[in-house]
């Protein structure tokens, strides 16, 4: 059992992945990728039979009607945004002055992003990106499509799927077993309602030894963690950094 924010690990794979760092370090529903000398064109070349969790194939043209769903979406992640708001005609489709982003163009299996201003973020976002299947967001507007009951059972394309939600309770999730990266040795995975960096059913799971794995950032979870002689506690180090602006604001 661990906490519920698995979905986002396990049932949705991300473009591109990163290291340790948070630094990319290769591709993962892209087979490769490339960049301009002057940083403005990224191209993604996809790996071969892709899928999402209900069979369908998994294309460039279902990660490009993502990234064209992202600009008209409010909420999503602040690099993600930037990024996406940087592409060429980004702007114009977001006011409906256009009926597509020119920056963004499939070709086969083969996207190219091409950018309006330099986004020196853009390789970090794709590893924060998890494309979506089109066809279970028909009719959704894009403003409201964090409320698109997609999400009650969501439908992704990572090495876990969605199998039983109890809403509020629990969720359970099986191998994928058309997962490009072949099929996971976990035969089920049990995640409780913990996530978070002050979780209030951190505390409570793990001492009712109803959690195998769960992070926190609060330390009174880690002080009464270290309490209990069945949890194990590994300190990571990951560079985080709350907000920096630097020559933000007029001198005045």
């Amino acid at each position: 059992q661990l906490g519920i924010g698995i979905t986002n690990k396990a049932v949705f794979d991300t473009i591109l992945v990163a290291d340790t760092s948070m630094q990319p370090a290769g591709g993962e529903l892209a087979e490769s990728y490339s960049v301009s000398e002057d940083g403005l064109t990224v191209t993604l070349t996809m790996r071969d039979g892709l899928k999402w969790h209900d069979g369908e194939a998994l294309t460039a043209d279902d990660v490009a009607w993502s990234l064209k769903t992202a600009i008209l979406t409010p909420g999503v992640n602040s690099t993600v945004a930037n990024t996406v708001m940087s592409l060429k005609g980004a702007q114009d489709y977001l006011d409906k002055k256009a009926t597509d982003v020119e920056g963004i163009k499939v070709d086969g299996k083969t996207i190219t992003l091409t950018f309006a201003k330099l986004d020196p973020n853009v390789l970090m976002s794709l590893t924060q990106f998890a494309p979506l299947p089109p066809k279970y967001f028909e009719g959704v507007d894009p403003v409201t499509l964090q409320q698109a009951p997609f999400w009650q059972k969501p439908i992704g394309s990572g090495p876990f799927m969605v199998n039983e939600v109890k809403m509020n309770e629990f969720t359970t999730y099986v191998p994928f077993p058309d997962y490009w990266g072949g099929v996971a040795k976990i035969e089920e995975i049990v995640a409780f309602p913990s996530d978070g960096d002050s979780d209030p059913n951190l505390m409570k799971n793990a001492e009712a030894k109803k959690l195998d794995y769960g992070f926190t950032k609060a330390t009174s979870d880690v002080t009464a963690l270290k309490g209990l002689s069945f949890m194990h506690l590994t300190a990571e180090n990951i560079p985080y950094t709350r907000m920096l602006w630097i020559n933000h604001y007029p001198r005045e």
